[in-house]
Formats: C-alpha cells, sequence, structure tokens
C-alpha cells in the first residue's frame, strides 16, 4: 500500500512480524527504507522462563556418550535453553529428561523427554531445537523422591 503523504505506512507480513517497510514520498520520489525494531526479540514462539532441573545423554552412534545434570533457563514449543557445566558441541544430538512439576491424578510424578539437536552452546549456556518430545511417568522409586522433592534419581524410565 502507498500513500503519497509526510505519513509513514507500515506494512508488515505474518512471516516477517518484526520486520517493517515503511514507505514515503519525499522531494517527490518514493523511498522504501527497511527498518528493522532494534533490541526485539526475533524468535518465532514465545519463550517461558521456567527453572526446572534436567539430566541430559549426549547420544553419539546410537549410544549414550556423555550425561550431566542442568537446569531449563527458557522453554518454547521449537527449543530449549538450560545451563550447565559442560559445553555441548553444535549439531550434537542429546535427549533431555525434565523433572515436571504436575503430578498426573495429583499422585505419580511426570518427566518431560526431549530429544533435539544442540544449535549452540557457549558461557554455561546451551540451546537446543526439538526434535520431538513427549511426557512419561516415573518409576516407583522416584514417587518417594517425589514427595522428598528430590528429582535425581530416575532417567532411564
Amino acid at each position: 500500500m502507498f500513500q503519497f503523504q509526510n505519513n509513514p505506512v507500515e506494512e508488515s507480513s505474518p512471516a516477517e512480524p518484526r520486520r517493517k517497510l515503511v514507505r514515503h514520498r519525499q522531494d517527490a520520489v518514493l523511498q522504501e527504507d527497511l527498518v528493522l525494531e532494534i533490541g526485539d526479540d526475533r524468535r518465532s514462539r514465545r519463550r517461558y522462563d521456567l527453572g526446572f532441573e534436567l539430566q541430559y545423554k549426549l547420544i553419539e552412534h546410537y549410544r549414550v556418550a556423555r550425561a550431566g545434570n542442568g537446569k531449563t533457563v527458557d522453554l518454547s514449543s521449537n527449543g530449549i535453553l538450560f545451563s550447565t557445566d559442560d559445553s555441548l558441541k553444535p549439531g550434537s544430538f542429546v535427549e533431555l529428561s525434565i523433572h515436571w512439576p504436575v503430578l498426573l491424578n495429583q499422585s505419580c510424578p511426570l518427566k518431560l523427554v526431549v530429544n533435539g539437536r544442540v544449535i549452540r552452546s557457549e558461557s554455561g549456556l546451551t540451546a537446543i531445537r526439538m526434535d520431538r518430545y513427549e511426557f512419561r511417568t516415573l518409576g516407583t522409586g522416584a514417587l518417594l523422591a517425589a514427595g522428598n522433592r528430590t528429582f535425581a534419581t530416575d532417567i532411564s524410565t
């Protein structure tokens, strides 16, 4: 849409909601300026700041190459950012087991199991892009641990 006045017209497409195309007339010449909102988050999905304990497994050649603990920093429908003492190589395949705070039927503890690839890892933070996820119930041994609020025992179920 063009508007031949001194008022700029802002347009944005659904695919790029953060980019604004500003068209205006100046000295009888139509100019197009691409304006990016500086400081705005360019992620396509909303992130939720949730700090849940997790355990990860680094998978190489269908085997667990390394395992460790961490804590989520934020989650979205596409990815997870978590903190850990280890640095994971971008492109590596990981499985996260996140201890979920909600009980199934008010009695059975859950965990969120996420498979994905590391997209970046720096300064104690690792970001993964999720390939798939599922909720699983924890075993009976973890049920006792859930009452004590310690979840560090079970990542195998």
